[in-house]
């Protein structure tokens, strides 16, 4: 049985049509699924991308870094359903109503709106489409806002792949700041180019107003990264029953694999050190089809999965 039922003849005969004619993998992608998720008097939209060969049942959301676009994103949420994960690609809420964003601990914690608003799409994706359980991939300041659904969540995560993540090591504001002159040097121009003309200008209006109009969210999330101890933190999730790897990324400029805690590998279920092609910080984006490999390979070898064709409902 796959994800969604109601595509499992579309899927068959997407999987028949690829295995004689060699179809492109593009082409033999099953459509992209939109939702929204409600939590806090607002929502958050997500798609998903199914497999069409997918090797087991349970999918990847993505949880982005800082100031991340859900379309910068979209080419990984597409690999990683080409080399047999469904994938989730989250949106990225912006604000709150008035009422809840005074709130005070999101007006003093807004890193909290990107925490629940990962639980809330867990939850969502539960009840519309009866998944139990998730892998969870994040990515950068994704790492410190996976915590809070984590912990009220357990039952819901099967993995956390922390990529390229803060709070495994060294991450102080007086050490992280020097390296952005560098990051916007060396890395921001490949993102950009990466991600090329599928960005269009509402999106960057939107990530404009979003640090302007909201400095203080923009501060709490900048603390926030400051703060994140996740490194600490990996034996707690680890006691709730949650699988963790760390995939770190050779030539990120922003959190240099230098600065990582020398005993990480004890902390986690699996290390890793990402080095194909630049392995820039934002080879999430840059390097989708690379990274999906890694993503899945982690996820095979921590579950002992092997790849397996569909089968009908019982």
């Amino acid at each position: 049985m796959i994800l969604f039922d109601v595509r499992q003849a579309y899927n068959k005969h997407k999987l028949k049509r690829l295995g004689s004619a060699q179809m492109p993998l593009a082409e033999a992608r099953p459509a992209v699924i939109p939702d929204r998720a409600e939590f806090c008097g607002t929502s958050v939209g997500y798609s998903i991308r199914e497999s069409a060969i997918p090797i087991d049942e349970i999918p990847v959301l993505i949880v982005k870094g800082f100031g991340g676009t859900a379309v910068a994103y979209e080419p990984l949420r597409d690999a990683l359903a080409d080399q047999g994960k469904h994938a989730i690609n989250s949106g990225t809420p912006r604000s709150l109503p008035l009422r809840e964003e005074l709130n005070p601990g999101n007006f003093l914690h807004p890193h909290r709106l990107a925490s629940r608003s990962t639980a809330a799409i867990l939850e969502d994706v539960h009840e519309k489409y009866a998944v139990e359980q998730f892998d969870i991939m994040v990515h950068s300041k994704g790492g410190r806002d996976i915590m809070w659904a984590a912990h009220h969540l357990p039952e819901r995560i099967r993995t956390i792949i922390f990529v390229g993540s803060v709070g495994m090591g060294a991450n102080t504001l007086p050490s992280f700041i020097p390296r952005v002159p560098q990051f916007l040097r060396q890395e921001l121009p490949e993102a950009i180019s990466a991600v090329g003309r599928t960005v269009g200008w509402r999106d960057v209006v939107e990530i404009g107003a979003h640090f302007a109009i909201r400095p203080h969210r923009t501060v709490g999330e900048i603390l926030a990264i400051h703060s994140a101890k996740v490194d600490h933190r990996l034996p707690e999730i680890g006691a709730l029953g949650i699988k963790t790897a760390v995939l770190e990324l050779a030539n990120d400029t922003l959190l240099p694999p230098a600065t990582t805690r020398r005993d990480i590998k004890q902390q986690t279920d699996h290390h890793q050190t990402f080095s194909e092609g630049s392995a820039f910080h934002v080879a999430p984006i840059t390097q989708p089809k690379q990274m999906a490999g890694a993503i899945t390979s982690i996820l095979e070898e921590l579950h002992s999965v092997k790849s397996q064709s569909l089968k009908p409902s019982a």
